[in-house]
């Protein structure tokens, strides 16, 4: 389709600059935007393919979604379908190194408020059925 006549350019513009070759990056920003996320660029131009959408700060995470986010994100990982860097990234965080030199999970769950649990877990069993379905 011809881009210059659509609606559709903006989002596309800004999801795809002009003269970017497609790349698995394109193709995860291309995706977190028609999941419904956002498409932002974080610092220094670099984009957050799988930025959640703007939510408004709640309380924190609860212990049921701490338990839940944990099954999923250990499954997940040990079956190496994702990595602690991307579960920060896909939060639209840049990820924290903890004092012993590690990224952890736990200080990104803990960190996370119930709404934005609720995102992740709902984002984190989409993945894991899309996961199943191509096994």
């Amino acid at each position: 389709p011809d881009l210059s006549i659509s609606e559709m350019r903006e989002p596309f513009d800004e999801l795809i600059p002009a003269g970017e070759q497609l790349s698995e990056a394109t193709g995860l920003k291309l995706a977190a935007w028609a999941a419904g996320g956002a498409a932002k660029s974080a610092p220094g131009g670099a984009a957050s393919p799988l930025e959640s959408p703007p939510i408004e700060e709640k309380p924190s995470i609860t212990d049921a979604q701490a338990k839940k986010a944990n099954v999923l994100v250990g499954q997940l990982r040990d079956a190496g379908h994702i990595t602690t860097e991307q579960l920060w990234r896909s939060t639209g965080r840049e990820p924290v190194v903890s004092e012993d030199g590690e990224l952890h999970w736990s200080r990104l769950r803990d960190s996370l408020s119930k709404d934005q649990a609720s995102a992740l877990i709902d984002r984190l069993e989409r993945y894991q059925a899309n996961v199943a379905v191509t096994a």
